[in-house]
């Protein structure tokens, strides 16, 4: 006799998936979790009139109680709008049986969530926004621009997982109004927001031989740039859109490349304000805690590979978030977002994610090997780290109790360069690869770029009394000038959009000209270190004067650092010519120039320098103007009929694989 058989018991709501990895999933259909893990198939629920009938005996259940056994469905929404953290483990409100796939991959609903969004009157702004977007072959030639010419440097997206929610969304129809039948979900309804903003940068960064040049008529400087403001504007608008819904990685993605636009776009400081939402939504999601995943493994070794890779992944975009975060706070003279004391999250192993990763594992990258593309990621990742410490120390001020504290910071940072990869390392680095990945050699430049930066950071203020910070900041910020100067004869033109070749640059000039002023003596090699570094600063950044106020006023605060410097320093420096200076953005600076001067006098005073004195932001606004002020309609400058088009590789498109 079953001593059981009258007892009530519980229906088992979630999917066989889910149940049989104790997880608590959405209960649609496929579920949260199974489209996660690709296995949408294996999503079934067991509707037995065995399970009905239990049910039923269990309606007498008090429903307090019933409330309290399911907590994911009836109490984590009010305590998220409460604002408890759904990952602290100090919390004991919430929720303790969530596992780490549910604390970090937000639900992903084909259902009510969606259908509520569709169902709304923003229901036309988004399907008149994401009738914006050009054709798919232009979608996909400026993808590939956009890892090809700026993603190698910046690394805010992993490609392989870009190109895998792109066909996904491809897949799914969703760039057209009415939708498809079937709802997607919140994660791919959200894409074309992050899609926005890469196609806007992109755009920044468009080499003349690309297709999109042509097919986009992108002629000139002011039509990229009007196109780029453009979409990465409607990318703003849709992200808004969704402001109420779960954060989604997705979300946290879009901001960083958003970030990644406006500091391209010289609005250094909006791009930091940017920056702090990213880094806020992605400690919503647990990044930033190294949350283990080996009890959600007991399924297929796919199914493992999965978690292994997505954990990778998410790793590599706190690690981005943290250095970003930890760079901009010294450069631009703001506090830091992250603490570093709350991150639990281990480093990421830095190898090449593979497009396809279903028969491969992250294996840490061999010194003998050509460096993969995050491995200087990596170097600012620890440097960032090393920055936190000096922050915390006050080692970089001279309120420091023990100058012996920068004394040693600067020997790790230095240990950290000498053991970075042996391409990319600052003593006798290993050139195997240089001729046949010239990236290799622009990896290396801005390795030393950032490790000198840092070093002139932590010295800088000590430079006044000490003699030997005097001399290792001096060093430093000519060794930054010198990486620069390399590092832009090394890139195309396409790419010398780069904030940090102006603004690390114009840091560095200004520092050693008031370091000369503090030597009673300067010897004569010194001198001729600070001219031509200098007059090779100016030169660069009078190629983009013409199209930065950044730059234009860059090579202002580079003459007046001339003219203090006085009689020690003779330098011939061409004008520009007279087209150059009685260009239109003369005019438009016209108005702030006696501001500049005075800021400009006090960063030479001190040496610190002020990148928000150089920036003529004005009101950043993200929001979506009305779009008829752009007075064109992209599709028609566009050619469907072959031409062009047809050149153009399509290996993003699932279609033509």
């Amino acid at each position: 006799m079953d001593v059981w058989a009258g007892r009530p018991r519980r229906k088992i709501t979630t999917c066989g998936e889910c149940h049989r990895r104790k997880q608590k999933c959405n209960r649609e259909k496929p579920c949260n979790f199974c489209l996660r893990r690709g296995v949408p198939d294996r999503c079934r629920y067991d509707e037995s009139p065995q399970q009905m009938g239990s049910m039923d005996s269990a309606n007498p259940i008090n429903p307090q109680l019933t409330s309290c056994q399911d907590p994911l469905i009836s109490e984590s929404p009010f305590l998220h709008q409460a604002g408890y953290s759904r990952t602290s483990s100090a919390n004991s409100i919430v929720c303790q049986s969530e596992s780490s796939e549910a604390i970090q991959t937000p639900s992903l609903s084909t259902g009510s969530g969606t259908l509520a969004l569709l169902t709304t009157p923003v229901k036309n702004d988004y399907w008149d926004l994401l009738a914006q977007l050009p054709p798919l072959p232009v979608i996909e030639d400026l993808v590939e621009v956009f890892f090809s010419e700026a993603n190698w440097h910046f690394q805010i997206l992993d490609e392989s997982y870009f190109i895998e929610l792109y066909q996904t969304w491809v897949r799914a129809n969703l760039s057209r109004s009415p939708p498809p039948a079937q709802p997607a979900s919140l994660e791919l309804l959200f894409f074309p927001a992050l899609l926005f903003q890469v196609l806007a940068i992109a755009m920044l960064f468009l080499p003349d031989d690309s297709p999109s040049r042509h097919n986009l008529s992108l002629w000139d400087f002011p039509a990229r740039t009007t196109l780029s403001d453009r979409y990465s504007r409607i990318g703003s608008h849709l992200a808004d859109l969704f402001q109420q819904s779960t954060t989604m990685l997705v979300m946290v993605q879009h901001d960083l490349a958003k970030s990644l636009w406006l500091k391209t776009n010289n609005k250094g400081l909006a791009s930091w304000q940017l920056l702090g939402r990213a880094i806020r939504q992605a400690q919503e999601l647990g990044l930033h805690l190294n949350l283990e995943t080996d009890h959600d493994c007991d399924g297929s070794s796919q199914d493992a590979l999965s978690l292994i890779w997505s954990a990778e992944h998410r790793r590599r975009l706190w690690a981005t978030l943290f250095s970003w975060d930890s760079h901009m706070a010294v450069l631009l003279g703001r506090p830091r977002t992250v603490n570093m004391s709350d991150c639990t999250e281990v480093t990421p192993i830095g190898c090449d994610i593979p497009l396809d990763r279903s028969n491969a594992l992250p294996t840490p990258p061999s010194s003998s090997a050509k460096p993969p593309i995050f491995t200087n990621r990596l170097f600012t990742y620890a440097l960032g780290k090393k920055i936190h410490e000096i922050l915390s120390l006050s080692a970089h001020t001279r309120a420091v109790s023990d100058y012996g504290a920068v004394t040693r910071l600067h020997a790790e940072i230095v240990d950290l360069w000498r053991n970075h990869h042996p391409a990319l390392r600052c003593n006798n680095p290993d050139t195997t690869w240089d001729k046949q990945y010239p990236i290799v050699k622009r990896q290396r430049e801005f390795a030393k770029a950032m490790a000198t930066s840092v070093i002139l950071t932590l010295h800088r203020d000590h430079a006044a009394i000490h003699q030997e910070s005097r001399f290792e900041a001096m060093e430093a910020a000519l060794g930054c000038l010198e990486a620069q100067d390399a590092l832009m004869n090394l890139l195309p033109a396409n790419q010398r959009c780069i904030y940090g070749l102006s603004c690390h640059c114009i840091d560095a000039c200004i520092f050693i000209a008031y370091a000369t002023r503090l030597e009673d003596t300067v010897d004569q090699n010194m001198l001729d270190r600070v001219q031509t570094g200098i007059k090779q600063s100016i030169m660069r950044l009078r190629q983009l004067e013409n199209e930065s106020s950044f730059a234009k006023h860059g090579i202002q605060a580079m003459e007046k650092a001339l003219e203090l410097i006085g009689p020690r320093v003779q330098l011939a420096i061409a004008p520009a010519d007279d087209q150059a200076r009685n260009s239109p953005l003369d005019t438009a600076l016209s108005s702030s120039s006696e501001s500049i001067e005075r800021n400009l006098n006090m960063a030479l005073n001190n040496g610190q320098f002020y990148p928000g004195i150089f920036e003529q932001a004005g009101d950043v606004s993200l929001a979506m103007p009305d779009l008829g002020l752009f007075g064109f309609d992209v599709a028609g400058h566009l050619s469907t009929d072959g031409g062009v088009l047809g050149e153009t590789r399509y290996y993003l498109d699932p279609s033509r694989q």
